[in-house]
């Protein structure tokens, strides 16, 4: 089996398909309307001073504990 991924552990450049989302439930709510959801495909345009992240045409920039709370395939 994979290991278990998050956006945090991928480096700038690499794509990943999100599995789950974990965290409270206003986060979930806030990630979901944002466009992110399990099946989405996501790529990490950088890593610092915080996560950056494309999906589809959206750009979208998330906290580390956020991008640790993402877990991807």
């Amino acid at each position: 089996p994979q290991p278990v991924r998050t956006l945090a552990d991928l480096c700038s450049g690499q794509s990943a398909v999100i599995e789950r989302l974990a965290g409270a439930p206003g986060l979930l709510a806030r990630l979901t309307a944002q466009g992110l959801a399990p099946g989405v495909t996501i790529r990490v345009v950088q890593r610092m001073p915080t996560h950056v992240i494309e999906l589809g045409e959206t750009t979208l920039a998330v906290e580390r504990r956020v991008a640790e709370a993402i877990f991807v395939r």
